[in-house]
């Protein structure tokens, strides 16, 4: 069973952020206050546009942000569609498969049956069927024009140019801890519940994967970046 607490914790590690004071029951709007950029996960086949928002405020035992928004009491990811939007959707759903990101660019309206094929798509472990891909891929291409920047605060990410570089697993997350050159978690089981798996697994090419992802990430954005060779 997927903890989505402790899969919260390590991508708030990986983005150099922490949970908000944002008090559940307190209207307020959503604002970059209430969630930290953190770069997509790399085991997507059909990837949405942007990097995910992490919502840091309350979250409920199925991994999905809460709050209370001008709108009334909800989840924050069906907040951020209707606020991007100007309407609510059917089912929110979204493409990057992180329950926490309030990302508008990954989230699009659709059925439970759309939910289970995105699911098919990404859990295939061969070839996937192409009509599943080609739909996925639609929505990614609707969903980009509502794509909101990261955050105006970001902390430093560190990137290693050394792909083949030993992790050092020292900097804290949550109850896990991620390693200080590319942020990778110590835990496989982790790695692969925030989708730091990779199709491949040949090791070098999953480190390169990481650090070109990581490289991208803090191209888009108002972050310092740190090169170590």
């Amino acid at each position: 069973m997927v903890d989505y607490y402790r899969n919260r914790a390590a991508l708030l590690g990986m983005a150099g952020a922490a949970l908000s004071d944002r008090r559940r029951g307190k209207s307020l709007p959503l604002t970059e206050r209430d969630y930290a950029g953190c770069p997509l996960p790399r085991n997507l086949p059909a990837p949405p546009h942007g990097d995910c928002l992490i919502w840091t405020g309350a979250m409920n035992g199925g991994g999905y942000g809460v709050g209370t928004f001008p709108s009334g009491e909800g989840l924050a990811h069906r907040e951020a569609f209707r606020k991007s939007r100007g309407c609510s959707g059917e089912n929110v759903l979204h493409l990057c498969h992180r329950r926490c990101c309030v990302q508008p660019s990954h989230l699009y309206s659709g059925s439970k049956q759309d939910n289970a094929d995105d699911r098919l798509l990404r859990e295939s472990s061969s070839v996937p069927e192409w009509s599943l891909f080609a739909r996925a891929t639609k929505e990614v291409d609707k969903a980009v024009e509502y794509r909101w920047p990261l955050p105006g605060v970001c902390q430093a990410v560190m990137i290693s140019e050394d792909v083949s570089h030993d992790c050092d697993f020292v900097v804290p997350a949550g109850i896990e801890r991620i390693c200080s050159v590319c942020s990778e978690p110590e835990s496989p089981e982790l790695r692969r519940d925030v989708g730091l798996s990779d199709w491949q697994p040949d090791a070098d090419a999953d480190r390169s994967s990481v650090v070109g992802n990581m490289r991208r990430f803090a191209e888009v954005g108002p972050i310092t970046v740190e090169l170590n060779a």
